[in-house]
């Protein structure tokens, strides 16, 4: 037998399932339970922003996200092929599971242009599943 849930509420849901077994008189129940979560990512800031920098220097940003769900989670830094070609991001997806935080640095040159005129558009999450 396999059994699937898809919750549509981030809560925790139990049922039951009832077996009639063939010249058995008493009925065998199986308690099931199944926990419904939305993904969610939350990111330590808003807005990257480097200033002017030394020649030679690389300054590092970093940003820190956290799944703060109950559930694995994929997340996909979204716009980052339109940043200055100055700028790099180290890593661009990731699976952090529940409720670690995973860090990521984005580096890149200094020099006259800020990052925040070359935002990233978001970042998306989903299910790993």
């Amino acid at each position: 037998m396999q059994v699937f849930a898809f919750p549509e509420e981030a809560k925790l849901y139990k049922d039951e399932i009832i077996c009639l077994i063939k010249d058995n008189p008493n009925p065998t129940i199986l308690q099931i339970q199944c926990l419904g979560a939305q993904p969610i990512v939350k990111v330590d800031q808003e807005t990257v922003k480097f200033e002017r920098a030394l020649i030679g220097k690389q300054p590092k940003r970093e940003l820190v996200l956290t799944n703060s769900c109950a559930i694995p989670v994929n997340w996909r830094l979204v716009g980052v092929d339109k940043l200055p070609e100055e700028f790099f991001v180290t890593k661009t997806t990731g699976l952090p599971k529940p409720p670690a935080p995973k860090k990521e640095t984005r580096t890149g040159a200094g020099g006259t242009k800020k990052v925040e005129e070359n935002k990233l558009e978001r970042v998306n999450s989903m299910t790993s599943e």
